[in-house]
């Protein structure tokens, strides 16, 4: 069960107030829930981004930086994530400077 669709890119890197990520949906992948996980570096889930309406090919989202409560994440690295179904597609570092 390995997911087909990943996180190509984000921009910028690090950033202060948003970065935009650039996701390729493989169309084996459609009709399955597609979600971005975010952690912190402790492994605490600050973020999830649903992309399941995304459509097949590339896509591109904003991160605008804001944890699961809507407040400002601080500065530091996270780890993003993309799941796919049941399985994870690719992670990728993001670095948060305020």
């Amino acid at each position: 069960n390995i997911a087909k669709s990943f996180i190509f890119s984000n921009y910028p890197n690090p950033f202060k107030t948003s970065t935009r990520f650039r996701i390729y949906i493989d169309s084996s992948d459609m009709g399955k829930t597609k979600v971005l996980r975010i952690y912190n570096l402790m492994g605490h889930l600050v973020a999830i981004i649903d992309i399941t309406s995304f459509s097949e090919g590339w896509n591109e989202i904003t991160f605008d930086g804001k944890d699961l409560s809507g407040k400002d994440l601080p500065s530091g690295m996270y780890l993003i994530q993309m799941q796919v179904g049941n399985a994870i597609s690719n992670t990728k570092w993001i670095s948060i400077a305020k």
